[in-house]
């Protein structure tokens, strides 16, 4: 998931310009997700993409990485014709994706956060900032492609290490196994 596109999308007119944009609402609560596309004037498909609000005027966009400058040129367009003060910047360097996925996810995400994630608490297609150990700024998303319980932890580059030592450390007791995209293309 480290290749897929991301955005962060903020300004005080941000929710009007993404309604405008998307065909799902994403008028939706601080900390929710919501999986849409966006289409053209004609209905045409520009781009489907997961839109996670941050804040009110802040909203954070993932894209398949074939999609990556197609969205940014979309965006940046409609905000001219709009006349919208909204910054789009594209943020895909500055994080690593680790994928969090299985029976034991939750243990894994609890022990390494300290916090709950049980449902209540940290409901499927949700978004909001965690802490591992001390590494902060960590933006952890529940949602899955899967049908398993899952999290994608959306690092920010300069704390990659501390997680990974985390990581390597509760993998004894959960019986941990890391994979990586060359790894499944081999199954």
């Amino acid at each position: 998931l480290s290749s897929f596109a991301k955005f962060n999308i903020e300004g005080p007119n941000v929710v009007e310009f993404l309604q405008y944009l998307c065909s799902g609402n994403v008028n939706v609560p601080v900390g929710s997700i919501v999986y849409t596309g966006m289409q053209n004037e004609q209905g045409g498909f520009v781009s489907d993409c997961a839109i996670c609000r941050l804040e009110e005027d802040q909203f954070f966009a993932i894209v398949p990485p074939v999609q990556q400058l197609r969205f940014c040129l979309w965006l940046k367009k409609w905000v001219k014709k709009l006349g919208h003060k909204i910054y789009v910047g594209d943020v895909t360097g500055h994080y690593t994706v680790l994928d969090v996925v299985g029976p034991s996810s939750r243990a894994l995400m609890e022990k390494l956060t300290g916090e709950s994630m049980s449902r209540c608490d940290f409901p499927s297609f949700s978004i909001r900032e965690i802490a591992i150990g001390m590494a902060t700024g960590i933006r952890a998303l529940s949602l899955t492609h899967t049908g398993e319980l899952e999290w994608e932890m959306y690092i920010p580059n300069e704390v990659n290490d501390i997680i990974f030592s985390h990581l390597f450390e509760s993998h004894r007791c959960l019986f941990l196994r890391f994979m990586n995209r060359a790894y499944l293309m081999l199954k």
